[in-house]
C-alpha cells in the first residue's frame, strides 16, 4: 500500500458474488436452444444496457428475449435463471467480518440491476457488513462509469488515495486508477488474503 487505506471498496457482483453471467449464457444455450452469440447480445449486449442502468425494469428488459425465444417461454423462469446465476463467494464474506471489525470502512460499487440486487440481498444478506455503497441503477450509469467512482469518493468522505477499489477486471480499474484511488485486480481471495489484506491492516496500525 502506497499511503494508509481508509475504506476498501468492491465491485459487488464480481468479487462479493462469482458473476454468473458465463453460466446463465450457457444455461440459455441449452435450455431454449439459442446460439452463444444470442445469449450474450441478450445478457450483455446493447440490449441490455437500459435495464442494467435502471432506465427499465426486470420484464421490461425481459420482453426482448421474446423477439428471439418466442411466446412459448416463461418470463418468471427465465428471470429466475438469470438471477440465480450468482453465487456469493463464503470466504470473501469472511473477509468482509474481518474488515468490519476493523477501524477500515468497506464500501462497494453494485452493478446489479435493482429487482437482481434485492433478490440476491433478500437470499444471502450481505449487505449488514458493509458501511455505505453505491448503486449503478440509482445513478443511472453502468460500470465502468466513471461517475460510479466518483460517487463512491464522495460518499467515503475521504481523500481518493486513502481508498483500495478491488475488482477482477482491468479496465474496471482504470476509471479508479485514473480519479487516484488505489487499486488492486482481484484473482483469488487467497492471493488477496495473503498478499493484500494484510498490507491494508497493517496501515491502520502504522
Amino acid at each position: 500500500m502506497t499511503s494508509m487505506i481508509k475504506v476498501t471498496a468492491f465491485d459487488l457482483s464480481r468479487v462479493i458474488y462469482l458473476e454468473g453471467l458465463d453460466k446463465a449464457i450457457i444455461s440459455f444455450v441449452e435450455k431454449y436452444k439459442m446460439s452463444e452469440d444470442e445469449a450474450r447480445n441478450l445478457l450483455q449486449g446493447e440490449s441490455s444496457i437500459p435495464y442494467l442502468s435502471g432506465k427499465e425494469d426486470v420484464y421490461q428488459y425481459l420482453n426482448r428475449f421474446q423477439s428471439v425465444l418466442g411466446t412459448d417461454f416463461s418470463l418468471d423462469d427465465i428471470k429466475q435463471k438469470i438471477f440465480d446465476a450468482n453465487k456469493l463467494r463464503p470466504e470473501m464474506l469472511l473477509v468482509l467480518m474481518t474488515l468490519k471489525d476493523s477501524p477500515i470502512k468497506t464500501a462497494f460499487i453494485s452493478d446489479f440491476p435493482k429487482e437482481e440486487g434485492e433478490y440476491l440481498e433478500e437470499k444471502y444478506q450481505v449487505l449488514q457488513n458493509f458501511n455505505f455503497g453505491v448503486y449503478a441503477w440509482q445513478e443511472g450509469e453502468y460500470l465502468p462509469a466513471k461517475a460510479l467512482y466518483q460517487r463512491l469518493i464522495y460518499k467515503s468522505g475521504v481523500e481518493a488515495n486513502e481508498i483500495l477499489y478491488i475488482d477482477n477486471r482491468e479496465d474496471f480499474l482504470t476509471p479508479a486508477q485514473e480519479l487516484g484511488l488505489q487499486t488492486y485486480l482481484y484473482t483469488t481471495t487467497e492471493d488477496y488474503c495473503n498478499n493484500i489484506l494484510p498490507g491494508i491492516l497493517d496501515t491502520v496500525s502504522e
